[in-house]
This record gives structure tokens, C-alpha cells and sequence, in this order.
């Protein structure tokens, strides 16, 4: 904050005593430079916050905060237990748009659109309407149909599909 600023959330008993080569010049000339470090920071973080323009390796803390870190747990992934995103552009945009799918969780929609984005590959469907073998509908049940192009990433599809579904809806996977 510059001095001026600051010397104006004073209270004016205190200002009066303000002037060219006085003490409280030099207080508050010195506090500004001991807080501009953290006002940089301050000035520049919205850019650090920004999924689309952050360097690379900040992306899995960003995930973090919208509760996306298992897409992108680099530690499992080296250990081949995790599918993660294969692209960082697609992660990008799904931390950008992290509220909006928080909005649509639970909704075909909402699911059929994180999965394009996660995968890079459109055309999934759902069935809600499953019967069983005695060809009754099976309540609470879906059926994810993936194209075909997305069998390679079949991991990540289950990952997202756990995700994005109502925790109380159970599910087939099938590949087109």
C-alpha cells in the first residue's frame, strides 16, 4: 500500500503531524516497501490462480482445490495404478470449469460432459432405462455406452464414471 494510503486510514490527530522529513513519513514509506513483495504476489494472483495460463507443474495443486486430484496423481500413474488425464489441456479446462461440473454432478449432462473433456473424445451416451433378464427396469441402474476410441482409456472412463454419478446409482460400462 503507498504511504499515501495508508497515511489516509489514519485518524486526522495523527495525519497533523504528517510532513516532509517527519518521523511518520518515514514509518510509512518503510512499511510500504517491507509489503510490496506480498502486494505483487496479491497483484499477480490472479494469474496464478488461472488453470488456462499457470506452468504446467501447478496444475495437480490447482486439482487440489477442486477436489480433481485423482485425476492427475502423477506418483500413481508413474506406478501404473492410475489412469490420470493424458493431456494437460484437458485438465486445464476441467479445473477451469470445476464449478459448473459441481453444478451438473449428478446429472446425465453433467456426466457426458466431463467425460468428453477428461477423455477427449465425444459421442458417450446413456441408457437410464436398464432391464434386467427377466426384463424388468432395473431401478437406480444406467448404462454408459463409450465410443469405441475410448476403450484405450477405459480406466479414466470408470474414474470420471465414479465421479460423476450419484454415489446411489450403480452402472455398466460398455464399449460401442
Amino acid at each position: 500500500m503507498k504511504p499515501e494510503a495508508s497515511a489516509r486510514l489514519l485518524p486526522e490527530v495523527i495525519r497533523q503531524g504528517m510532513g516532509p522529513g517527519q518521523l511518520l513519513d518515514g514509518l510509512l514509506a518503510s512499511m510500504a516497501e517491507l509489503h510490496r513483495p506480498c502486494e505483487d504476489i496479491l497483484d499477480r494472483l490472479q494469474a496464478i490462480c488461472d488453470p488456462r495460463a499457470v506452468p504446467e507443474r501447478l496444475l495437480p495443486f490447482l486439482a487440489r482445490w477442486v477436489r480433481f486430484d485423482g485425476l492427475c496423481d502423477e506418483r500413481a500413474q508413474r506406478r501404473g495404478r492410475h489412469p490420470g488425464i493424458e493431456d494437460a489441456g484437458h485438465l486445464r479446462e476441467l479445473i477451469a470449469i470445476a464449478a459448473e461440473l459441481a453444478h451438473a454432478r449428478g446429472t446425465a449432462v453433467g456426466l457426458l460432459r466431463f467425460l468428453a473433456l477428461a477423455t477427449g473424445i465425444t459421442g458417450y451416451r446413456i441408457e437410464e432405462q436398464v432391464r434386467d433378464d427377466q426384463g424388468a427396469i432395473r431401478p437406480f441402474h444406467l448404462r454408459l455406452i463409450a465410443p469405441a476410441a475410448a476403450r484405450r482409456q477405459h480406466e479414466l472412463v470408470l474414474l470420471v464414471l465414479r465421479m460423476a454419478k450419484p454415489a446411489h446409482v450403480t452402472c455398466d460400462l460398455l464399449f460401442a
